[in-house]
């Protein structure tokens, strides 16, 4: 139940903080810092274990990974980007 807890946090930690115009995960930028920070506060993970870093890290680039394939998915389905632009992706900010 706390793995399903954490990947849950992890995954909306993701997609409030981390940007999405990027195509890979290795390119976000450090401000990832925040979820970092955010992940080891509220689950009591130790920064120092190699293990906790890993398995944290993991999981954020499968939360990435995951939203960005669900908003190609809804994308993908518009013949044009305008039509696109229209239907914006559940949740999605203005901005993005």
């Amino acid at each position: 139940m706390a793995s399903s807890m954490l990947s849950s946090h992890i995954g909306a930690l993701v997609r409030q903080h981390v940007p999405f115009e990027t195509s890979k995960w290795k390119d976000v930028p450090d401000r990832l810092i925040i979820c970092d920070e955010r992940v080891l506060d509220d689950f009591q993970l130790d920064y120092d274990r190699a293990e906790d870093r890993i398995t944290m890290k993991s999981m954020m680039n499968i939360a990435y990974r995951m939203h960005r394939n669900r908003m190609f998915q809804h994308y993908s389905v518009f013949n044009s980007k305008e039509k696109a632009l229209e239907h914006p992706y559940p949740q999605m900010n203005k901005k993005e």
